[in-house]
């Protein structure tokens, strides 16, 4: 099941609909890739109001300045990281060797 899209640029393209070119092994193993992935979502969607449906004493003020300090810090490590990561390409640190 294939259908032609004329373009201007490269003549002719197939396009195919790759859900109905894959076996049936494949579809399978992607029906459970999925299932298991939306699963995981529930599961992370019913501990987080679970932990936050739970009664007990509001955080102290310490506690969300350390929260906002931790989440801070990583922002700023992440943001670090990939500025060395922009210019390590750069400059062409992250070439192969060249060997003469």
């Amino acid at each position: 099941m294939s259908r032609l899209i004329v373009s201007r640029r490269s003549g002719t393209l197939p396009i195919r609909n790759r859900w109905l070119s894959v076996t049936t092994g494949e579809r399978g193993m992607r029906a459970l890739l999925i299932t298991l992935l939306l699963a995981m979502l529930a599961a992370a969607g019913y501990f987080a109001y679970s932990a936050m449906a739970v009664e007990g004493e509001p955080i102290p003020t310490e506690g969300y300045v350390a929260l906002a300090l931790g989440a801070g810090f990583s922002v700023i490590v992440g943001v670090g990281l990939m500025v060395l990561l922009f210019f390590s390409s750069r400059r062409g640190y992250d070439e192969p060797p060249h060997f003469r």
